[in-house]
């Protein structure tokens, strides 16, 4: 996209002295609600003591939906998002004035304040992230436009009253009062829906302002403080059976204002509370923690920004191995991070980043074993681990590069080869819709695990551990989270009766009489979406059975490399391997288990050369 005159003038105006820390800022003008916003620029340096600004960290939303505002006498075009945000923000109530402390407002913006088309100096102001955010008077967070529940909600939640009252609710053993269900479902079915939580960008800004940070949505203002307070003690449905139908009430009172998409998409509050105190304790992140807990569950415009939008984060010694150049492909990139990865950190990936990464099965011009962080599949607040072990199976004890650093090499040991693999869909919206498809899958997994292992197959001794799972527990079992997915009832009956092989118990008929039939089946399709969604369900020449990476293929080999915490599936080529990414196998997932029967099996090390 061209720059307009107006843009090239105002930034030719202010040029930047990268030498200096210079950055450029907006001051806000006063206006009226109808009146459009209006602003100075000029430039401040982050050496300077005295610099007083507050950091934005908001969404810019839609490409083409921009409007205008006034800088320095020009008409500047930027993203509908940012001109509703200062607009909002010009309001000086009480609130705005005790939490931001600046009148008139002065504010770092990205998309006005840096030069977006100059690719060197976006480049350049990038790398100056952690400094601008980190030196903010406040980090003030944008939600969106505020509506009257949004409203409601935020006056409530500043009130000191009201979150006395909520803390008083856990040991009180009252029932929670109307207006504390409202702001329950207000929070997680409004608010937390909005796309400020699923960016990665503005991850790293909250983690690290200085300050805690500042959430904004409308015209209302709260610290982060008193939001994760009522976050806290905010009463759960499921603690209250007997009132259960007043947070169905609440959901249908806010129904105008409930955002459809799902509500585990993004990060979980505390999850960011935690890393960001974790941050602030060290300065720094360990980068397998960024990378675990950051990166998932994001999106972003630029592929790119899925390693820039975390590099403020890590430790000094691994940020300067990785080029900040807006010039490079992102898998230029992603080479760099993954080699970073798999050498320097060769434990903590191979143990807990690995299940979690999405590699391409086949050539694409780059190492297969370079992760693709663009295409994680976002799987929600609810994904456990699902495809983990606990712990992993001893360790990898030689470098895992040769003098190519191109080709990976890891220990390991080969199991079996996929002789099925069927995928799974992206997403459901009811249970019923899933069913027909759950029904194939049962008959394709108990037809695989009925069948027996050839005599001299190196799994022979494993044969029993193929019944070890129902097929219920190999869809949805987790290593983190294992307890019942009907409370209250048999899950294998419940199960049973969805796939209409038993009739109905009393029990279930008057749940599903008593309207409770979609709160029966939530668990189950909440741990279908962290475990199952987007993979592929595998069998195994031996007929062991599991849920794996997309990509997998018939005859791509399921290996257990020394070191990992669940099976690594690996396509044969030439002489070599491609990493195709890991699997949930049945039977074969507990490391003491191979510990065990090590002397019975007919399998033997073997270094697999990943190129």
């Amino acid at each position: 996209m061209a720059l307009s005159d107006n843009k090239r003038n105002l930034y030719d105006d202010l040029p930047l002295n990268r030498q200096r820390r210079e950055v450029r800022v907006l001051v806000l003008c006063e206006g009226r609600d109808d009146s459009p916003v209006e602003c100075s620029m000029k430039t401040i340096s982050l050496f300077d003591g005295a610099a007083s600004f507050n950091a934005l960290s908001y969404v810019w939303g839609d490409a083409n939906d921009t409007t205008t505002i006034i800088v320095n006498q020009l008409l500047i075009t930027v993203p509908k998002s940012l001109a509703n945000c200062l607009q909002n923000l010009r309001h000086y109530t009480a609130s705005h004035t005790k939490l931001l402390n600046q009148n008139p407002q002065t504010i770092w913006a990205d998309a006005v304040c840096i030069n977006q088309q100059d690719l060197l100096e976006r480049s350049q102001q990038v790398q100056m992230m952690d400094d601008i955010y980190s030196s903010a008077r406040n980090v003030v967070i944008w939600l969106g436009e505020g509506t009257e529940y949004t409203d409601y909600a935020f006056d409530l939640m500043n009130s000191t009253a009201f979150r006395e009252r909520l803390k008083d609710l856990k040991i009180s053993n009252r029932r929670p009062f109307e207006e504390e269900i409202m702001v329950d479902v207000i929070f997680k079915q409004v608010l937390c829906k909005r796309k400020w939580w699923q960016r990665l960008w503005v991850r790293q800004e909250f983690v690290l302002a200085t300050k805690e940070p500042v959430f904004c949505c409308g015209c209302k203002i709260i610290a982060w403080s008193h939001l994760l307070s009522c976050f806290l003690s905010f009463p759960r449905s499921w603690n209250y059976p007997d009132i259960e139908h007043k947070w169905e009430d609440c959901r249908k009172k806010v129904t105008s204002s409930l955002d459809e998409s799902d509500a585990n998409i993004g990060i979980h509050p505390i999850a960011l509370h935690r890393i960001r105190k974790s941050f602030c304790e060290r300065r720094a992140l360990p980068f397998c923690d960024v990378i675990h807990y950051l990166l998932r569950n994001s999106a972003a415009t630029d592929p790119r920004d899925f390693i820039y939008g975390l590099l403020g984060l890590l430790d000094p010694q691994d940020r300067k191995q990785i080029t900040l150049d807006y010039e490079l492909a992102p898998m230029e990139i992603y080479q760099q991070v993954g080699y970073l990865l798999w050498k320097q950190h060769t434990e903590r990936t191979l143990s807990e980043l690995l299940p979690t990464l999405n590699f391409h099965g086949d050539d694409n011009g780059f190492p297969s074993w370079v992760p693709d962080f663009a295409s994680q599949s976002i799987r929600g607040w609810q994904d456990h681990r699902t495809i983990q072990a606990g712990k992993p199976w001893r360790k990898q004890t030689r470098n895992p590069f040769k003098l190519d650093q191109s080709i990976l090499v890891l220990q390991g040991i080969i199991l079996d080869i996929v002789d099925n693999a069927i995928p799974t869909p992206n997403k459901f919206s009811n249970i019923e819709e899933i069913v027909p498809f759950l029904r194939d899958v049962e008959e394709l997994i108990l037809k695989a695990i009925d069948r027996p292992i050839p005599p001299h197959h190196p799994l022979k001794p494993f044969s029993g551990l193929k019944h070890e799972e129902t097929v219920v527990q190999t869809l949805t079992k987790s290593t983190v989270d294992t307890g019942e997915l009907f409370p209250g009832l048999e899950d294998e009956e419940v199960w049973a009766r969805l796939m209409d092989r038993e009739s109905l118990s009393p029990e279930i008929a008057i749940a599903i009489r008593g309207c409770r039939y979609n709160g029966l089946f939530a668990r189950l399709s909440t741990m279908l979406k962290g475990k199952f969604l987007g993979r592929k369900v595998l069998t195994s020449e031996a007929g062991f059975v599991g849920i794996g990476a997309s990509q997998i293929e018939v005859g791509d080999v399921i290996t257990l490399v020394f070191g990992s915490t669940a099976p690594l599936i690996l396509r044969p080529c030439a002489e070599s391997y491609r990493m195709v990414g890991s699997a949930y196998v049945s039977g074969l997932m507990d490391p003491d288990l191979f510990n065990l029967y090590c002397e019975k099996l007919m399998l033997q090390e073997v270094s697999f050369n990943i190129s």
